[in-house]
């Protein structure tokens, strides 16, 4: 049983870091100017 165990636990963990290292580095990105409709003036001019 604990061998049965051991390897479910292997396997999990295998596929696990098989998943990690596929993933794409995730980029984040911040502008210093604003975005609409922050920086435009709606139909009352406001």
């Amino acid at each position: 049983m604990k061998l049965k165990a051991l390897f479910t636990t292997t396997a999990a963990a295998s596929v696990l870091m098989a998943g990690l290292a596929a993933a794409e580095p995730v980029k984040i990105c911040i502008a210093t100017e604003p975005y609409p409709p922050f920086s435009s003036l709606n139909a009352e001019g406001e």
